[in-house]
Formats: C-alpha cells, structure tokens, sequence
C-alpha cells in the first residue's frame, strides 16, 4: 500500500489468489513511510534471511527501499527455492547480510533467468541502499520489461519450495537489541 513500509517481506508473506495475483498479507510490523514514531535505534525487527542490511543493523532510517530489497531477496527465493544467505544461526545469517558478501549468482544455483533478471536482482538486493531502485514503480517497470520478452512456455507457473533452514534466520524477529 502507498506510504507504508511493510518490514518483512518474504515468500511466506504472499499468497497468490485464484485469479494469479499476488498479495501480501502479514503488516504486523508495517508502519507509514511518515510515522512520527520509529523503532528504537540498534532494534532489528523483520525476517534475517530477507533483510536488508539497514533492517539488520537496526538503523531506524528506514524506506521504501528497504521493502525493494526484501521484494528482490523474495523473488531470489523464489526463482532459486533457497534464500539468499544461508547460515546453521540467526546470528550467522545478519552476519552475512551485513557483510560485503554478495548471494550466489541464481544461475549458479540452477535458476534459468537471464542475465537481466540477475542485474534486477543485484540492484534491488544492493547492500548499499542508495543503489537500489528509488521506488517500486521502477521495479515493476524493469519487471514487465523482462517479462515482455520472454518465450511464453517460460511464463509457466511452478510452485517450487524454499529453502530456508528453522536456525538460517526465517524466524521473524520483533525488537532484537543490537546495540549490546
């Protein structure tokens, strides 16, 4: 919706209705993109797996790119059935997502997208925010161009599992303290 910011979009937040939409559903951590009101700094709230970097660190600064870059690790989920950090921990995955490592290139992992689709992805999963699309209108426009020409079998919908280990950080966290 416009003027929020959703906070923890991941694979398990969307669901697809039965005319083949997809809708997000879980705002229990979502606030305005205005709100007077912020999470306390050092606090990390969201999905580790799925977080951008600023989520994880706890900065309170957050916008809209922040949920472009849970949208572009959902769709990395999605097109490669595994997320984009794996570690045993919680505390190991925010270690990776903080870190300057980037995911695996999805073709390396079997996923048959082009080189465009990975460029997409590499933007809106940039550690630096200032990277990422401004907005989703340009994602969305980025997406239905690559969807425009690509052969019609490959528009086949598959349901494919994703990976995400109960210790590699899909848990959802409300107020972790960071700051000791």
């Amino acid at each position: 919706a416009a003027g929020l910011i959703h906070r923890d979009i991941k694979p398990a937040n969307l669901f697809i209705t039965s005319s083949g939409g997809a809708k997000l559903a879980d705002l229990g951590l979502a606030r305005a993109t205005d709100a007077h009101e912020h999470t306390s700094m050092g606090v990390a709230i969201g999905t580790p797996a799925f977080m951008p970097p600023e989520q994880a660190s706890g900065d309170i600064a957050l916008d809209v790119r922040t949920d472009i870059y849970s949208l572009g690790a959902t769709l990395y989920a999605l097109l490669t059935g595994r997320a984009p950090y794996l570690a045993p921990t919680l505390w190991a995955v925010i270690a990776k997502v903080l870190s300057a490592e980037e995911p695996a290139d999805p073709r390396e992992l079997g996923a048959r997208v082009s080189e465009r689709t990975c460029a997409l992805l590499r933007r809106m999963m940039a550690k630096d925010r200032e990277q990422r699309p401004a907005n989703i209108a340009e994602v969305i426009t980025e997406i239905e161009s690559l969807l425009a020409v690509m052969p019609a079998w490959s528009r086949t919908t598959m349901v494919l599992p994703v990976d995400v280990p109960r210790s590699g950080g899909d848990e959802t966290i409300v107020g972790m303290d960071l700051r000791g």
